[in-house]
């Protein structure tokens, strides 16, 4: 699982910073079905070079020297839907399990009451955007905490254990599934066993055992192998292929 909880980059990115991940920042585990835990640290901020130009559509905001490599923009509230929208627009592709925690009283030190980037009306279109944009395919869990609080750590521990069991939940169905099949395969192979032995038993002119049977491959011939055949292993294992293709050495390998 990915926990990632400081989508910073993608405010970045869209504002025009070379500080950036890149176009796909927050796209790559959800692409690959991995299942994602998220949330948003200091989405409100801004990073840019410190001796480089303030990037154009920020240009006129306040900046604040984070140290002496990096300088940083608290963005405007219409910039935070926009943010919003953009990191629900990256989650909507996520086809694997998506749960994004919305602590609502604040996302970095800073913006706690009284703190010196505290902004409620920023952070309050922030949250209404999430609320009208979040996508079906996550699940948004709101959290009346700051993302600093122990609450926060205490809800995601929490969230990462029932994606775990919902998780193994899924492998078993899908094992499960994949077994009927198997048991489905291996019904159809033991009739057609049965439909050749009782076609070879008839015998041939010579008395010897055909090539083949209705096209289908001869078990006595070939030390168990037939063209086209990938594979030759123990009779009740699939090899794999649809039908699938059995095998058994010295019995015959063919497909079903």
């Amino acid at each position: 699982a990915v926990m990632d909880f400081a989508p910073q980059e993608v405010g970045n990115h869209m504002m025009g910073s070379s500080i950036s991940a890149g176009a796909d920042r927050m796209t790559a585990a959800g692409r690959a079905g991995t299942p994602q835990l998220v949330s948003i640290g200091c989405y409100d901020l801004v990073d840019f070079v410190g001796w480089q130009p303030m990037p154009p559509r920020l240009e006129g905001q306040e900046s604040h020297a984070h140290n002496r490599l990096l300088s940083s923009v608290m963005m405007t509230a219409g910039q935070r839907r926009e943010m919003a929208r953009e990191i629900c627009a990256k989650l909507a592709g996520a086809t694997g399990p998506t749960t994004l925690i919305l602590p609502v009283r604040g996302c970095n030190e800073w913006d706690r009451p009284g703190g010196p980037l505290r902004d409620p009306e920023g952070l309050a279109a922030f949250i209404e955007e999430i609320r009208a944009h979040c996508p079906g395919n996550v699940r948004l869990v709101e959290l009346d905490a700051h993302i600093n609080d122990a609450a926060f750590a205490e809800r995601c521990r929490a969230a990462a254990d029932e994606g775990k069991d919902e998780e193994v939940a899924r492998i078993r169905d899908r094992l499960a599934a994949k077994m009927d099949k198997l048991q489905e395969a291996i019904a159809r192979y033991e009739d057609r066993i049965e439909e050749l032995e009782a076609k070879l038993r008839q015998g041939s002119p010579k008395d010897e055992p055909p090539d083949s049977v209705d096209g289908q491959f001869n078990p006595l011939l070939d030390n168990g192998q037939c063209p086209g055949t990938l594979y030759s292993v123990s009779a009740d294992v699939v090899v794999g292929g649809d039908p699938p293709i059995f095998g058994g050495s010295g019995n015959g390998v063919g497909s079903i």
